[in-house]
């Protein structure tokens, strides 16, 4: 039971997190984000960790900052980079190239520059954004949250890209309905895309909570990922009731989640572990300026 178990945790929250620390809130130094970002791999939890997100602009810092940690240390595999471009593609794929030529290679102790995450509003942006991007890279696209997303997440399919889904910010404001969220959600499966997800989603479960780290900090509603990938389960099982997705992510109660050895359930509705393959291949991460925080909820609710 207890090796059933861990391939549910395994399956389940396996490279979820992309770590995003020079992002707000953190808004950590370089230095001081690839250091965190290297203990995170060794920690016990490590397993969870995914990419580490860079600013395009800040790729010359990155590349500094790990230069002294990758001389001294052996990676057993290399690190992966997503990089936020909103600059011009072409230019920021040049040089992403030009960074995986001179350290991508270097087998025990490389950097792999393998994802990269842009803005697009029209089908046409995402087209060229797709056109820029040569093979073997990912290319996710972020597109505003509504309840009518329109031609963008096909347009994402077409173009063999995934989505890119903002579930929170610093401000009230920048913190998607519910109801908005799960027509996203929704509209992408339909699609035939994947997403991630990036902003607020701290915590396992749904909560109100400060939105920064400051000690005025406005405080609003932060999405659980928990409820986020049970909503990708349902979804992934066929449910396609939008009422029922909201009621999945506006759920704050730790009652209505249970991991059992089987899989995860929600209020009776039990998700095995071929159902969570299947959502892990629908959301396949999320952006969080803190690895801490995710992992340290987990382990409250006995799931890590």
């Amino acid at each position: 039971m207890q090796i059933v178990a861990r391939e549910v945790t395994r399956v389940a929250f396996s490279e979820l997190i992309d770590y995003a620390g020079v992002f707000p809130p953190a808004s950590l130094g370089m230095n001081e984000a690839v250091r965190r970002f290297v203990a995170h791999r060794t920690a016990p939890q490590g397993w969870m960790l995914g990419r580490i997100v860079v600013a395009a602009p800040r790729l010359d810092d990155f590349e500094r900052s790990t230069a002294e940690v990758l001389g001294r240390s052996h990676q057993a595999e290399p690190w992966r980079v997503a990089v936020v471009a909103s600059q011009s593609l072409a230019e920021v794929v040049n040089r992403i190239q030009d960074f995986n030529r001179r350290h991508g290679a270097r087998v025990g102790t490389g950097v792999v520059i393998d994802a990269l995450e842009v803005k697009a509003g029209a089908a046409h942006e995402i087209e060229a954004a797709a056109g820029a991007v040569p093979a073997g890279f990912e290319l996710f696209v972020e597109f505003p949250v509504t309840d009518q997303p329109g031609e963008l997440p096909e347009a994402i399919a077409r173009c063999g890209a995934m989505a890119k889904i903002r579930t929170g910010g610093v401000t009230p404001d920048q913190v998607p309905s519910a109801a908005d969220l799960a027509a996203t959600i929704l509209a992408c499966y339909r699609a035939g895309a994947s997403f991630k997800a990036t902003a607020g989603l701290h915590d396992p479960l749904t909560s109100v909570r400060p939105l920064t780290y400051d000690a005025d900090a406005p405080r609003a509603t932060m999405y659980g990922f928990l409820n986020l990938l049970v909503a990708a389960s349902l979804v992934g099982s066929g449910l396609s009731d939008a009422a029922e997705i909201v009621r999945v992510l506006e759920d704050e109660s730790a009652e209505s989640f249970v991991s059992t050895g089987e899989g995860v359930a929600w209020r009776g509705r039990r998700f095995s572990v071929p159902d969570l393959r299947v959502a892990r291949k629908f959301f396949r991460s999320f952006g969080s300026c803190s690895f801490d925080e995710p992992v340290a909820g987990l382990v409250r609710l006995g799931m890590a």
